[in-house]
């Protein structure tokens, strides 16, 4: 049987032919013959087959890459009766490319397990790759916020930091924490909830608050809510939204009651009226 592109899938299709025949045709099938791009399409059909086990199906895949130099073995770690125990079995867990693709396959893998194997195996040019990973499971939220800061600290990067202070258990920690802990995560790449989580607080002084507001590009809801802050006067809000580049700063700072009160805003409405 000669391989083309129409008839490849049928390597695949069980009422077409055996496991046995499917994998004869393939081995007898050199790359040269027909493309490496369809060579490797072959042998993934083959390799998807039900009728042949998941673990088997990697070893193979295994062979194919020491041998041909061929990573299908990516494709065939998608298979759901391959667990990632038996992922690391067949494929070993001291090779950074083949950690990547079971982080990225086996999301069976306890979380924090594959957090240990991400922080393991990632050079800090590749971090992103392994972490943020992980960090995208839905599980992550077993973690908690501590864990997660204390490993974002020992790494200090900043994607890193970013990535973390998205998560849900983390902002709500940003609440709890101390002062000198609070100005600590400030410091860092975090993204814009937690900058208004901390900034908003009122045992962050107002004066710190107001730096930032002049000094940092910050986003316009956090540059409200900083302006919003019962200990900055109705004058300081004034003061601080003309100087925004947006207007929306200004009318949300208008329609405070003491800036209403101090600009005589219900008079004047009153009279107009």
């Amino acid at each position: 049987m000669k391989i083309t592109d129409e008839n490849v899938s049928l390597l695949g299709n069980d009422k077409f032919c055996n496991k046995n025949e499917a994998i004869n045709i393939a081995q007898k099938t050199n790359s040269s013959q027909i493309g490496w791009n369809l060579w490797e399409k072959m042998w993934t059909s083959v390799l998807k087959r039900e009728d042949i086990q998941g673990i088997d199906a990697l070893k193979y895949a295994k062979d194919l890459n020491k041998y041909h130099g061929t990573d299908i073995y990516s494709e065939i770690l998608k298979r759901n009766d391959i667990s990632w125990r038996e992922a690391i079995e067949v494929l070993g867990d001291d090779n950074s490319l083949v950690i990547h693709e079971i982080l990225d396959c086996k999301i069976d893998m306890p979380v924090f397990q594959a957090l240990s194997y991400a922080i393991k195996f990632q050079p800090l040019n590749t971090l992103h790759d392994y972490i943020g990973l992980v960090l995208m499971r839905k599980d992550i939220k077993s973690l908690k916020a501590k864990r997660l800061l204390n490993l974002a600290e020992r790494l200090n990067d900043e994607t890193l930091w970013f990535n973390i202070s998205l998560l849900d258990q983390v902002q709500k920690f940003m609440m709890k924490i101390t002062t000198e802990k609070a100005l600590f995560y400030l410091s860092k790449h975090v993204c814009g909830d937690v900058q208004n989580i901390i900034l908003t607080r009122l045992d962050i002084h107002k004066n710190i608050a107001l730096k930032h507001y002049k000094s940092a590009n910050l986003p316009i809801y956090i540059c409200i809510s900083i302006l919003s802050r019962p200990d900055i006067s109705a004058k300081e809000a004034i003061y601080f939204a003309k100087k925004a580049d947006n207007p929306v700063v200004l009318e949300a700072v208008m329609k405070r009651e003491d800036v209403k009160e101090y600009l005589n805003l219900p008079n004047l409405i009153k009279e107009k009226a």
